[in-house]
């Protein structure tokens, strides 16, 4: 008649007696129903879970800035944070030179041509199964194509960013306040 109140029941049993390391069944008021324990198998019930392999994940970003403003692209559709705004950016493999990956990139993504100078921040968050490691790198560019978007600071609140991305930014602002860029 009450089904919340039976699913938080079940909860509470599955948190305090039947808990998948050590059941208590001498303690359980439902042990008569448990055909787990009737077959002697409530050591094995519930599988245990198997933990995602976590996977490296290193991705460098274009600090390209016209004035105060930030070069930003918005990322494909599809994919990891699809459809989010970002510093341009580039995945580097292991082994790879992050600045050379990154100069290749633009290149052929957006037609940019950079030179990645000095780091100027990194981030590094846990995604469920990833470790994401951003570096953002001040790059220096002859010319930003037309129609590329150019956002002052602070202006990019409302656009759709991953989070990662954002301390990202706050950090690169900082650092650049910091060494009075």
């Amino acid at each position: 008649d009450r089904p919340g109140d039976f699913n938080q029941a079940l909860m509470e049993l599955g948190a305090t007696t039947c808990g998948a390391r050590a059941p208590a069944c001498e303690r359980c008021p439902l042990v008569a129903l448990c055909r787990a324990c009737r077959n002697g198998r409530q050591d094995d019930v519930p599988l245990p879970r198997r933990r995602p392999v976590v996977t490296e994940l290193d991705v460098a970003c274009a600090v390209v800035r016209r004035g105060e403003a930030l070069l930003m692209r918005r990322r494909p559709r599809g994919g990891l944070f699809g459809g989010l705004w970002e510093l341009p950016s580039a995945v580097v493999a292991p082994g790879e030179d992050a600045r050379a990956v990154l100069r290749r990139e633009l290149v052929s993504s957006m037609g940019l041509r950079v030179v990645p100078g000095a780091a100027l921040a990194v981030v590094v968050r846990m995604l469920t199964h990833r470790r994401l490691r951003l570096t953002a790198y001040r790059c220096r560019a002859a010319a930003v194509p037309n129609g590329r978007a150019l956002v002052r600071p602070g202006e990019e609140g409302p656009r759709a960013m991953a989070t990662a991305m954002r301390r990202l930014l706050a950090e690169v602002e900082k650092n650049l306040t910091a060494i009075g860029v």
